[in-house]
């Protein structure tokens, strides 16, 4: 399943990026542009859902990795949003988080903390990513549109949220990439489709570093954006008794 999900990230990634009203703009090179599948950590259509998720990992790491992880933050005040009226940028969400413990969804909580648009910073989280023998790599960008962007975020696990005994291993949030009035990225009156992919470049937590009742604090992830917009939202789904929850934040 996970190879299948693979391929299918490596198919919806080379999609060309095509402009409504009857002109074509040029084809951005994908994030994924080796031959090799990209890691399938992070599913963009999929939200924050499995059962191939959480608490299945039962093998450690490859060493332990220096991770910001605290308490519960005290100012934890969930707000309610939409796709048309969308959280702010360091607003708690509430969401749920599937768990293979018990094979049901728990509550967890959220914020984007920061959206950076392209700079030396976001270029180095790049390369220290590339330089890291991943299978994903983030090539430069061939369409002069479009820029790599970075949205930093933290996740707390209640101490209720079901744990093996050496604690939570997949702290991460899925995120999607979407218009606020549907369709593609709009901007001087082109749709630019093909951008809903995130990819979270988080560290990976190691067995009996992170326990339910703590905070994961160092969340990253990357995506590719139009060049001067932030008329698109951040999406994060959640699937239970078989009904989707959505929720939303405005881009930057």
């Amino acid at each position: 399943m996970r190879k299948f999900v693979a391929v299918l990230l490596v198919v919806f990634m080379s999609l060309s990026l095509f402009a409504c009203g009857g002109k074509d703009i040029d084809q951005p090179k994908s994030p994924e542009t080796t031959e090799k599948e990209p890691v399938p950590t992070n599913p963009p259509a999929q939200g924050n859902e499995g059962p191939d998720d959480e608490n299945s990992k039962d093998e450690p790491s490859d060493g332990p990795v220096e991770t910001a992880v605290v308490e519960k933050p005290k100012d934890i005040n969930p707000v309610a949003n939409s796709k048309e009226e969308p959280a702010k940028i360091g607003d708690w969400i509430e969401t749920k988080r599937y768990s293979a413990v018990d094979s049901a969804y728990h509550t967890v909580y959220y914020r984007v903390k920061n959206i950076i648009r392209y700079n030396d910073g976001v270029q180095a989280a790049l390369d220290t990513w590339n330089d890291a023998d991943h299978i994903t790599v983030f090539d430069p960008l061939e369409n002069d549109d479009l820029e790599y962007c970075m949205l930093e975020y933290e996740v707390y696990f209640p101490e209720d949220f079901p744990q093996k005994d050496w604690g939570i291993t997949n702290v991460d949030i899925r995120f999607k990439v979407v218009s606020p009035t549907g369709g593609g990225i709009k901007k001087n009156n082109l749709a630019y489709i093909g951008l809903s992919s995130v990819y979270d470049i988080s560290d990976k937590i190691d067995l009996n570093q992170f326990y339910s009742g703590q905070t994961f604090t160092d969340g990253r992830a990357v995506f590719v954006m139009v060049k001067d917009v932030a008329e698109y939202v951040i999406e994060t789904s959640y699937r239970d008794d078989e009904e989707l929850f959505y929720s939303y934040i405005e881009g930057k």
